[in-house]
């Protein structure tokens, strides 16, 4: 099972168009570690390293803002410098949960018209803390001891329930953050089967296939849910056997 490292790694070094990242953790510096792990995914050489270790890589731009605020003067900012749109950038918020209301909105509007070589990732002490129109156009992966807070989660009726449907519609983020959940949760528990990775592969498609404008979320869905329908047999027979 792909940890949230290596799915930041992958996320980074993607050849096609990806949604941005939101990373949650209650740990900042489970959020900064992430970021980190990005930074490190951009530069593929040693000059690029040394131009982040001293932090000073030209694709870079990270987002801090002034007194625990950020300001729409700060995202307005980005502007010019993501016009060129040939190189692959990446945009650091690592306290997106402190933009301001025009400052949000304004972050939603780059959002709204993605480039393929640009991505974003935010950090957050939980979701509430995010406008829910960016949330919605976001990968939520949760970290730290975010990751395990799944107990509110019951494995066997979560997936019979999601097994079940038959999707005329995109999923919800919350069905989307429960699967996140479940799939971090198995992981961590040690239940890295063949059919968890399939999900885990199947999840990521749904997100790539969603951020593309007219995408098939339709198949991607159906094929989401198969996943889950097989990680459930899978879970149930290795309960039935024990």
């Amino acid at each position: 099972m792909q940890n949230v490292a290596n799915t930041i790694t992958e996320w980074v070094t993607s050849s096609s168009a990806e949604q941005p990242l939101l990373v949650i953790s209650a740990s900042q510096q489970s959020v900064l570690d992430h970021i980190e792990t990005a930074k490190r995914a951009l530069g593929a050489t040693e000059q690029e390293q040394k131009q982040i270790a001293s932090g000073n890589h030209p694709d870079i731009f990270t987002i801090v803002g002034e007194k625990n605020r950020i300001y729409i003067k700060d995202i307005e900012a980005l502007k010019p410098l993501l016009a060129h749109k040939a190189r692959k950038r990446l945009v650091l918020i690592p306290h997106a949960d402190q933009l301001l209301p025009e400052a949000a909105s304004a972050l939603l509007k780059i959002l709204e018209e993605p480039s393929p070589s640009t991505r974003f990732l935010l950090g957050a002490k939980n979701k509430r803390g995010i406008l829910p129109t960016i949330r919605s156009r976001c990968r939520v992966i949760f970290a730290g001891k975010e990751m395990a807070k799944d107990s509110t989660i019951n494995t066997d009726e979560f997936l019979t329930r999601l097994s079940g449907l038959r999707k005329a519609d995109p999923f919800s983020e919350e069905e989307l953050e429960g699967i996140t959940r479940l799939v971090h949760g198995l992981a961590q528990s040690g239940t890295a089967t063949p059919a968890l990775l399939r999900v885990s592969q199947r999840l990521r498609d749904y997100y790539k296939t969603a951020s593309i404008p007219g995408g098939n979320t339709k198949l991607a869905a159906d094929i989401l849910l198969a996943s889950l329908a097989n990680l459930r047999n899978t879970i149930s027979y290795v309960n039935h056997t024990s």
